[in-house]
């Protein structure tokens, strides 16, 4: 869980991510829902997305390919 998630760990954690497959933001008030849906627009593999507004927790879900 990630207390502090904010635009620019976000931001920088997505560009290290091209093959993922899930995102689940919940409750991170300090992220903008713009950014979330920007960043997700560069992932061409993302099937599931949820956003919330409760308690932050960030998850991704990454596809292997070994």
């Amino acid at each position: 869980m990630i207390n502090e998630l904010h635009e620019t760990i976000f931001q920088s954690t997505m560009g290290h991510l091209p093959n993922l497959i899930g995102l689940h933001v919940v409750g991170c008030p300090k992220l903008d829902h713009i950014v979330v849906l920007q960043q997700a627009s560069q992932t061409p593999l993302l099937e599931s997305l949820s956003l919330t507004v409760s308690v932050c927790v960030f998850t991704v879900i990454m596809l292997s390919l070994t």
